[in-house]
């Protein structure tokens, strides 16, 4: 089953957004009308930006959490 995400980036449980506890559009709804699709969660595109980092071995595992860990920090 496709994953699907709220327009602040947070995983959507049928409807309803994991975070934001409100019944919303997914985000593949509120993009198909770019002029009101809002940017993307700047913490959720660094950390995708890091796994994707870690998944291409350009870091180690410790450097991923400890970035991780920063990132997360700052939200």
């Amino acid at each position: 089953m496709k994953k699907k995400y709220c327009q602040h980036g947070h995983l959507m449980l049928g409807d309803t957004c994991s975070q934001c506890a409100q019944s919303m559009a997914p985000a593949a709804e509120v993009a198909a009308n770019p002029a009101v699709a809002p940017a993307p969660n700047r913490t959720l595109v660094e950390l995708r930006n890091l796994k994707s980092m870690l998944q291409k071995g350009l870091i180690t595992e410790a450097e991923y959490d400890e970035r991780r860990n920063n990132i997360l920090a700052t939200f």
